[in-house]
């Protein structure tokens, strides 16, 4: 008993001695009477100086090699047997009861679908780095006490391992996907089968940076999907609503997932009738972020349009015509341009014409172009211009205001087309 080492491991030692010549039993486990079985009468035990002393009648005194050998007398007598039996049913009871040699040393996701605990053995030794490598253990946390929780492998439903801190007697571990095997009630994730214990909580969300967009398809419509990567597991998620791609990944009421900030629980689409205040270009909504999360075009390109007719003054009228455009709230950029433009008239006679286009954005002027007779509108030049710090997220004005300065006209036609792309993190147009 005293070479077990390291000395910890004494704590977990019963020793029931069976006709033994000791003069103690030293295992903590255990007391007086508990710890040893010897025959009254054994001819072996009871003559050395020191033993302990006989417990229990025989039967009847066989005589055979002095009532001593281990199946003839110790079994072979009832009381006896009934005595070792007895003895080691109350030992039993001691040693399930010690405190764990396990303890967790972290938690993840508590509260979660995703809850899983580290644990790490109190008093490592070459021994348990044998049977368990080196490394501490993740597994399932069924019971929280550190003393009274131990930590074994069961399987899941697939027959997988895993391990799990919980009470004696798991057998299996049920998810509340196998919904052939158990009816989970709201807010149950797992439970292991044979000592009952259950993990639940609520879906929350994950710390954001764990998680990577590794492919899209379909951006700027509205089967626009991608494949979400977490990089503390590997695992990747394909068909993702991407909401906000600076989100945490989770799913659902309807079990879909989405990117998106905490605390969605239903996405809309374009259709339904519990969308009322919709607006042009966005396809999904997802309910209960704060603030609202969509799914929308990027681009949108706006027309700008302005007609006047049968005109015949001597100078052409200034004009200015309004439009509007909306911003997600996840926007992290938001750039205008001028896309395509007929300047402020349509030159019926073949005149020459001077005249400036403006484009302003909640009235603060964006582009400003000057058009001279025969020149060449090079549009290139009115690209991504940065307009982050003038817009807000919902609706934002935009107006283009037309200057013309010489000319004589019977028909005037003119147009604008503004192109705003929305840009979300490290999506580049």
């Amino acid at each position: 008993y005293n070479s077990i080492m390291p000395k910890e491991y004494q704590n977990y030692f019963a020793n029931l001695q069976v006709g033994s010549p000791a003069d103690k039993v030293h295992a903590k486990i255990g007391s007086g009477e508990n710890e040893y079985v010897t025959l009254i009468g054994d001819g072996v035990i009871n003559p050395i100086p020191g033993s302990m002393p006989g417990n229990v009648s025989p039967d009847s005194y066989i005589n055979l090699n002095l009532n001593h050998p281990f199946v003839e007398s110790y079994l072979g007598n009832s009381q006896s047997l009934e005595k070792i039996i007895d003895n080691l049913h109350k030992l039993l009871d001691e040693v399930n009861v010690l405190e764990s040699q396990w303890k967790i040393s972290d938690k993840k996701d508590e509260g979660t679908k995703e809850y899983r605990g580290t644990f790490s053995h109190k008093f490592h030794t070459k021994d348990v780095d044998i049977l368990y490598g080196k490394e501490d253990l993740t597994g399932f946390i069924f019971k929280e006490d550190n003393d009274v929780a131990y930590v074994y492998q069961v399987p899941d439903t697939s027959e997988a391992p895993h391990y799990v801190k919980a009470s004696f007697g798991g057998e299996r571990i049920l998810s509340a996907d196998d919904v052939n095997e158990w009816e989970a009630e709201e807010g149950q994730f797992y439970k292991l089968e044979g000592t009952g214990e259950i993990i639940e909580g609520e879906m929350s969300c994950k710390d954001p940076s764990l998680f990577e967009v590794i492919s899209q398809e379909n951006e700027n419509t509205a089967q626009w999907r991608i494949t979400v990567k977490n990089k503390e597991t590997n695992e990747t998620t394909e068909g993702v609503y991407p909401f906000n791609l600076q989100g945490s990944l989770y799913q659902v009421d309807s079990e879909e997932w989405v990117l998106a900030s905490c605390g969605g629980t239903e996405i809309l689409d374009k259709d339904s009738s519990d969308w009322s205040d919709k607006k042009e270009g966005q396809f999904y909504k997802l309910v209960s972020t704060t603030p609202e999360e969509y799914i929308e075009e990027l681009e949108k390109e706006i027309l700008i349009y302005y007609v006047y007719d049968e005109f015949f003054g001597a100078d052409y009228p200034d004009f200015k015509v309004e439009n509007s455009f909306n911003v997600s709230s996840d926007a992290s950029e938001v750039l205008v341009s001028m896309s395509d433009v007929n300047g402020c008239g349509y030159i019926d006679n073949g005149s020459y014409v001077y005249w400036s286009i403006t484009i302003s954005v909640n009235d603060v002027a964006v582009i400003s172009y000057d058009h001279a007779p025969g020149a060449h509108d090079d549009k290139t030049k009115f690209r991504n211009v940065d307009i982050t710090d003038i817009v807000h997220a919902g609706e934002n004005d935009i107006t283009a205001s037309c200057k013309n300065r010489t000319g004589r006209y019977d028909m005037i036609e003119s147009y604008v087309f503004a192109k705003i792309q929305l840009q979300r993190s490290d999506k580049e147009d």
